[in-house]
């Protein structure tokens, strides 16, 4: 009988060993989760189905001050949850979403959220914030100047086009040529010089193509045009690479 004891003694140590064991590791890897989630660019917190944020992480607690709390009090400073919030409506449909949302300072992030489980078995979502400020300025200057640049090419008296240079085919005419030689634009685009019958001389065009293959462009060259009427006229080109 005391053998037996002593046996179950012994089992019950091993036991409480391995469990400290196991609780020790998991505790390492929660830590290097932590420090993981910790060193992200952006935010992460878990967010509870009773709008809880169960974990956040260092950018996130360094944005919004609090590190739990009600997500509507700690994210948007209310007393009451926020309509209409995308965040929720992972929980019901258990999909990932992705939107942006720009904050008062004037910030733009991009926000993923994923449906996950906690260890609990409950439903959690987990929200992952990537600051794209640079990036929604670098394409609203890029918008900008091509709005520019679509105004000055479309105003320019002078005919001209943009051409595709492996294709030969029209990217993009101004009115002027439209008007020069009258064509729509719907009937330039897309198409070659060539299809279009726009010089007298079709050998002009090869001539200049290999000119500009081989010097990167072409400045002030005698050339007889055809309009879509069949008038010939004479015009000065110049082309360039870009």
């Amino acid at each position: 009988m005391l053998e037996e004891l002593i046996k179950i003694n012994k089992q019950l140590q091993q036991e409480i060993i391995g469990r400290k064991q196991a609780e020790k590791t998991l505790e390492a890897e929660c830590q290097r989760l932590h420090s993981l989630l910790d060193g992200m660019p952006g935010f992460v917190y878990l967010l509870a189905q009773d709008y809880n944020i169960r974990f956040s992480n260092l950018h996130f607690r360094k944005r919004f001050g609090g590190q739990k709390g009600l997500c509507y009090k700690v994210l948007h400073k209310l007393d009451e949850p926020c309509k209409g919030c995308p965040t929720f409506n992972v929980f019901s449909t258990r999909s990932p979403l992705t939107w942006e949302r720009t904050y008062p300072d004037g910030t733009t992030f991009q926000v993923h959220a994923y449906p996950i489980f906690d260890l609990d078995g409950s439903p959690l979502v987990m929200v992952l914030g990537i600051d794209i400020t640079r990036q929604k300025q670098a394409e609203e200057t890029l918008r900008l100047s091509e709005e520019r640049f679509s105004k000055a090419f479309q105003a320019n008296p002078n005919i001209m086009g943009i051409i595709d240079a492996i294709t030969d085919q029209f990217i993009d005419v101004n009115q002027a040529f439209l008007r020069f030689f009258g064509y729509q634009l719907q009937e330039v685009i897309g198409r070659t010089a060539l299809e279009l019958k726009l010089l007298a001389n079709p050998g002009d065009y090869t001539q200049a193509k290999k000119t500009v293959q081989r010097e990167g462009f072409i400045y002030n060259q005698e050339i007889c045009l055809v309009l879509k009427s069949g008038e010939e006229r004479v015009g000065i080109i110049s082309v360039e690479v870009t």
